[in-house]
């Protein structure tokens, strides 16, 4: 009973942890989207679209860095350092990549509670594209 106990338990908490990743994927998926809908207005400001990235985040308890958001204008085949600077018409891709282990360890349980869990090679990458207008 003692080792069939302990495996349910390693499974039910990396269940657990990889539940918390998918969710936190998700909210990035749907923070880059809030941010793209911002940013391919014909009058968005980077400042803007990073702060409605920002919000989004911040309602899962993770602090956005800029630092993790790229921008490419794909019909021109360039990347981008400010989303004001795509002409109208552009198709844009954001991609927001970071490793998992720089999530704040609230929003990883397992490795919060044992210091174990999704390793730290683990890269978190959400793409999203869109067109300017």
């Amino acid at each position: 009973m003692s080792i069939a106990f302990t495996f349910l338990i390693y499974l039910a908490m990396g269940m657990v942890e990889y539940g918390q990743y998918f969710y936190i994927k998700h909210c990035f998926e749907s923070a880059i989207r809030d941010g793209l809908r911002y940013g391919i207005g014909a009058n968005a400001t980077q400042a803007q679209m990073v702060s409605t990235i920002t919000t989004t985040l911040a309602q899962s308890n993770i602090t956005f860095n800029p630092g993790w958001m790229s921008i490419a204008d794909i019909s021109a085949g360039v990347g981008e350092s400010d989303i004001s600077q795509v002409p109208a018409g552009d198709l844009i891709q954001l991609t927001v990549s970071t490793s998992y282990s720089s999530l704040p360890a609230a929003v990883r349980p397992l490795s919060a509670m044992t210091g174990m869990g999704i390793g730290s090679g683990k890269v978190l990458s959400v793409s999203e594209v869109m067109g300017k207008e």
